[in-house]
């Protein structure tokens, strides 16, 4: 058989990192290299995460960490990536060909970067003299206030069937666990074109470096039920104050351009 060179200083640039299977915090501090990482199911990153955020933390400022979705989810659903970025866990893998939520934050969580899929860790995630557990809801004396005036909406997407909207938006915040909140304007009959909202929102954050913002338009169409029309998610690191347009997004993430929001912004 024909022998194939390889170049060795070539062939060593193929493979940055080595898999070793993941024991305990501890046992890695003590022997894991630094070009090894680790891969872990989401029930087994999970229960790390809950019982002992604070090492996850650390371990994820010398080690890579990869996350991927449970066998059990035959049907290619999708886990919230939100809870293993909080642990600072460098490849959270998500089924892309499953859209919704979790692709919506996986989106926005990169659109720092031009959406290249790579953002560096904030600070709060690599301080070798704080500790940080996302679990924890007292992380900083003075939480950050967000102020949130959803004002009006303009050329909303209407349906198949020609019916105008009966939209309302719901404001969401995804971050730590005590961070986490949704708020939704009223609902506006019977109007895609122009609705107009004009509702405040406050929100309380205390650590808004790891916050995403995503605003999501829905119509309302029973007294218990809604349906997507279209959505924008964004960190919060990248709001600017005052008034602003929100461009609207499909589920598979494609411009619904005009449809936007009117929104003003004030954060202390």
């Amino acid at each position: 058989k024909k022998k194939v060179v390889v170049a060795k200083a070539l062939s060593d640039l193929v493979v940055y990192t080595t898999s070793v299977k993941f024991i305990s915090f501890s046992h890695s501090k003590d022997n894991q290299n630094y070009y090894e990482n680790t891969s872990m199911a989401e029930k087994k990153a999970r229960k790390l995460a809950k019982a002992s955020g604070a090492d996850f933390v650390r371990h994820n400022q010398k080690f890579l960490s990869r996350i991927y979705p449970a066998g059990s989810r035959t049907s290619s659903s999708n886990y919230n990536p939100q809870e293993f970025w909080n642990v600072g866990s460098q490849l959270v893998a998500l089924n892309f060909q499953s859209l919704g939520l979790p692709m919506d934050l996986n989106d926005g969580r990169f659109q720092d970067n031009g959406g290249c899929g790579y953002i560096l860790k904030p600070a709060v995630l690599m301080s070798s003299q704080k500790s940080f557990d996302p679990s924890c809801s007292q992380h900083r004396l003075k939480p950050t206030h967000l102020l949130l005036k959803v004002i009006s909406g303009s050329n909303l997407p209407v349906p198949r069937s020609g019916k105008a909207l009966d939209p309302f938006v719901r404001v969401e915040i995804h971050g730590i666990a005590s961070d986490s909140r949704r708020k939704s304007t009223h609902t506006i009959k019977n109007n895609s074109l122009n609705p107009y909202w004009d509702a405040d929102m406050n929100f309380s954050i205390s650590v808004p470096e790891l916050c995403l913002i995503r605003f999501c338009v829905r119509d309302q169409t029973g007294l218990l039920s809604s349906e997507f029309v279209g959505q924008y998610t964004l960190p919060f690191t990248s709001l600017k104050k005052g008034y602003r347009w929100v461009p609207l997004r499909t589920r598979d993430g494609c411009s619904l351009d005009p449809a936007s929001l009117f929104v003003f912004v004030w954060y202390s």
